[in-house]
């Protein structure tokens, strides 16, 4: 095959503009949509949309395209009215009509912590069948170590009877995002981040990319890479965990941690991270378990990764405690609750792997009422209905949980949470240590994951 100097990203753009090039993006989640409305914006002629769920389709072909990024469901209206993206159910079909394959279907885990590669093997599969001399395989789904070469490799040059380096191209390079501004973030944030097997595939994915990535694209083995985002992952795990802990401490020992944090980041050293009810999302929860399962297959052991998972994994139960606390301080043995979020981050309505979620199994578990309110997410958790106006149903409340850090909250106040409840006296755990607080005489028994019950 052709070296470097076949990789110009001026003349793969204009392949690009005029259609000699198609490109086509499997697995139309959150990650997979963004992607797509960059490759309108960049305007690419020929792009197809790949999923195997015929109902989200349809809906995306009606114009029914639900995403946190107002750009993503911009474009992507842009494209299927100027009939540059075509949406389809058929894989084999996608990768035979495009050139370039890029992969965003979601790797999660077993029932026993393994990497579960059902749905990525599907969508490759496809890819395998349709696959042509010349073509580019890109996969951004988030892999674990090894994958690309022991994984992806034999199963695409199984299925299509071509060979890596020889026939077809095959890259990685995982996305770096927040889903609510994936288009700024692909396009300007982060340098994109590409590996490979061979020099070739290298190459040929670094230029496209440059075609749209205005940060830069690194290039490295794909090991590498591979590693890299899973480390990047892991460090936000274990500095969360380790704020978790020191929150929890700091609280028992009747300070407050946001006055030590403020404090120790005097030393410029010193980064520490904020608290809160736990850590979800499909990325933080699920990729150390990746490099766990990959270290645990060479007998090496890996006790401070497995230990964050676990102290962020149970971050949940101490909200519980703080709740079984509140009840004793109110002499209520059956409290009624209302928690204020079910996403797992503020700002979105996703609820992937929440820990509110656990927190109202938790409830639920221990025979209390639970009201649940989020201004974002609409429709049922856990058989409870979720509202979008907390004023609604927080009457009458004894204590009331803050599960995400929303921004509206910060609108919130002690006083204003009182006057809302109708109640003599209610508790207040804010694990966002979001709002204001404002005197109440003593009606408002306050705390948050790291300061100690305060009477406001």
């Amino acid at each position: 095959m052709a070296g470097k100097s076949k990789w110009n990203p001026s003349i793969i753009a204009d392949k690009l503009l005029d259609g000699e090039l198609g490109v086509s993006v499997y697995g139309l989640g959150y990650i997979g949509l963004g992607v797509l409305a960059v490759l309108a914006r960049a305007q690419v002629k020929r792009i197809y949309g790949v999923d195997i769920d015929e109902e989200k389709l349809r809906k995306l072909s009606r114009g029914e395209i639900r995403h946190p990024d107002k750009l993503v469901v911009e474009w992507i209206k842009k494209g299927l009215e100027e009939e540059r993206i075509t949406l389809t159910s058929n894989g084999v079909d996608a990768s035979r009509e495009t050139d370039i394959k890029i992969v965003d279907v979601p790797l999660g885990l077993t029932s026993s912590g393994e990497p579960d590669y059902t749905s990525i093997d599907v969508a490759l599969e496809s890819i395998g069948k349709g696959l042509k001399h010349g073509d580019l395989v890109i996969v951004e789904t988030t892999l674990p170590p090894l994958a690309l070469r022991e994984h992806v490799k034999p199963l695409l040059e199984d299925v299509s009877g071509l060979k890596v380096g020889d026939d077809f191209y095959l890259a990685y390079s995982p996305e770096r995002v927040m889903i609510e501004r994936i288009v700024y973030d692909i396009e300007e944030a982060y340098p994109k981040l590409v590996g490979g097997l061979d020099e070739d595939s290298i190459e040929y994915a670094r230029a496209f990319y440059q075609v749209f990535i205005r940060k830069g694209v690194i290039t490295e083995d794909a090991l590498v890479v591979e590693l890299a985002k899973i480390f990047e992952a892991i460090y936000r795990d274990v500095n969360i965990a380790l704020a978790n802990e020191l929150a929890w401490i700091t609280r028992k020992l009747g300070a407050s941690y946001e006055r030590v944090k403020k404090l120790a980041s005097t030393n410029p050293y010193i980064h520490l991270h904020n608290p809160g009810s736990g850590v979800g999302g499909a990325c933080l929860p699920v990729y150390p378990y990746f490099l766990l399962d990959k270290a645990e297959k060479n007998n090496v052991e890996l006790r401070l990764v497995a230990t964050a998972r676990r102290v962020n994994s149970l971050q949940p139960k101490r909200i519980i405690e703080l709740v079984e606390e509140a009840s004793n301080k109110l002499g209520l043995p059956k409290p009624r609750i209302l928690v204020l979020g079910v996403a797992y981050r503020g700002g979105i309505w996703d609820t992937r792997n929440s820990p509110s979620l656990e927190i109202i199994r938790l409830l639920e578990e221990k025979g209390l009422e639970v009201k649940v309110s989020d201004p974002y997410y609409k429709g049922t958790v856990l058989d409870i209905r979720v509202v979008g106006d907390y004023e609604s149903v927080i009457r009458g409340v004894d204590i009331i949980i803050i599960a995400t850090c929303h921004p509206q909250y910060r609108s919130l106040s002690t006083r204003r949470l009182l006057d809302n409840s109708g109640k003599d006296k209610i508790v207040v755990i804010d694990s966002c240590n979001i709002i204001r607080l404002e005197p109440t005489r003593g009606k408002v028994l306050y705390t948050s994951i790291g300061s100690p019950w305060t009477s406001i």
